[in-house]
């Protein structure tokens, strides 16, 4: 399994439309949205929620290099599950998948899209 160098954020099951967002980032999530990517080395937050008016919730991590950290949403429990929560065969699946780094040379992509 081939592992971006730095951190990765798996984000499954988001509902379409929430607010997402890492550090003082945010935007609203699409279909295609399935987390984040390259995240610098130190401590971080992801924050999620409906919309802008409700509170929002989140998770504070360390990032280090090669770390994943997933979240799922539980839409049974309505909450975001971490890590732990998940389950360990779910979590071996997930970064069982293959891992493509998100090419430099398209950076502008990414930009367009946040």
């Amino acid at each position: 399994m081939s592992v971006p160098p730095l951190t990765t954020v798996i984000c499954l099951n988001v509902p379409e439309g929430w607010l997402f967002g890492i550090d003082l980032q945010f935007f609203q999530t699409t279909p295609q949205f399935h987390g984040v990517k390259a995240i610098p080395n130190g401590i971080h937050v992801v924050h999620w929620g409906v919309d802008q008016q409700n509170v929002r919730s989140g998770h504070f991590f360390i990032a280090e290099d090669q770390k994943i950290v997933i979240l799922r949403w539980n839409k049974e429990k309505e909450e975001m599950e971490v890590g732990d929560e998940i389950g360990e065969l779910d979590i071996s699946a997930i970064k069982s998948s293959e891992w493509k780094a998100f090419p430099r040379e398209r950076q502008n992509v990414y930009a367009d899209m946040v």
